[in-house]
């Protein structure tokens, strides 16, 4: 794998999750242009997570060979974006002037973290950084063995997603952020490229399910 590839896997990693406002029920026009979207992503989503699980260490290590002391510090920063500290400043930000979207962005994060968080006790994958050995006695550390998946990503996509579906007029920079965010983990050596992945999908669907119970679906 080239250093090329460094730069063309998130960019074809951005193209293929900005289907997702066009897939599933509520594809049309409006807000309803993003609902849906997780559950008619889910499918090809998963298939795109077992392709890059396949070239997870190559593409790992060529992120890392590529990496300038530069874009190591733009990407130290915008891994903020998909912490959960930045979802509740969205969520208390929007509290005053649209509160049912505040609800909802609040509500879809929330719905992920709890689903990464158990998924990460259960699969207990080491991070890029760790020993595989070290998930013996540290099973229950997600510090350590909480590679699989990334809650920034899925944090990162449920808002994102949310936001898409109230304020479509922006939802390219609202994915687009999302995607930077998700990236920044691999480029920090925070997870491998399949943990982002599946971050994205459960951000998406987690969202799409609060998107669906607010519209009475």
């Amino acid at each position: 794998m080239t250093r090329r590839s460094s730069i063309l896997f998130p960019l074809v990693f951005a193209l293929f999750l900005s289907l997702a406002p066009l897939a599933g029920p509520g594809a049309g026009s409006g807000r309803a242009l993003a609902a849906g979207a997780g559950e008619g992503y889910l499918g090809p989503g998963l298939i795109f997570l077992g392709a890059v699980s396949l070239m997870d260490q190559s593409l790992y290590e060529t992120v890392q060979e590529a990496s300038t002391p530069a874009r190591r510090a733009f990407f130290d920063t915008a891994t903020y974006l998909g912490d959960g500290w930045t979802a509740l400043a969205v969520t208390l930000g929007l509290r005053g002037s649209d509160p049912q979207t505040a609800d909802m962005v609040g509500s879809a994060f929330l719905r992920a973290g709890l689903a990464v968080n158990a998924l990460k006790l259960v699969i207990s994958r080491p991070r890029p950084t760790e020993d595989p050995s070290a998930c013996g006695e540290n099973r229950w550390s997600i510090g350590v063995c909480g590679s699989f998946p990334s809650g920034h990503s899925a944090t990162a996509f449920s808002v994102a997603h949310v936001l898409a579906h109230q304020y479509p007029q922006h939802k390219g920079l609202f994915y687009a952020l999302a995607v930077l965010a998700a990236w920044s983990r691999v480029e920090v050596q925070a997870h491998w490229p399949s943990d982002v992945v599946a971050g994205a999908i459960i951000g998406l669907l987690a969202a799409d399910s609060v998107i669906k119970q607010a519209s009475g679906w």
